[in-house]
């Protein structure tokens, strides 16, 4: 089926699915931006609704907040 096709391809690129709908699915992805690329192109053949690239995120480790 379509539904295990992408999960077959999300884990081949070792993303995670994040949530699963009647008709959609979230896939999270985090790496270099080629992986993100190859990953996007060949979901691209089932349809990408939507997609959002936050590129660098820095998180501090431990009790340390980022206050903003």
């Amino acid at each position: 089926s379509r539904r295990s096709d992408i999960v077959d391809i999300v884990e081949i690129f070792r993303a995670h699915i994040v949530d699963v709908g009647k008709e959609t699915m979230v896939v999270e992805m985090t790496g270099d931006e080629e992986k993100i690329d190859a990953l996007c192109a060949v979901l691209s053949e089932h349809g990408i609704l939507e997609m959002v690239r936050t590129g660098k995120v820095t998180l501090t480790r431990g009790a340390h907040t980022v206050k903003g």
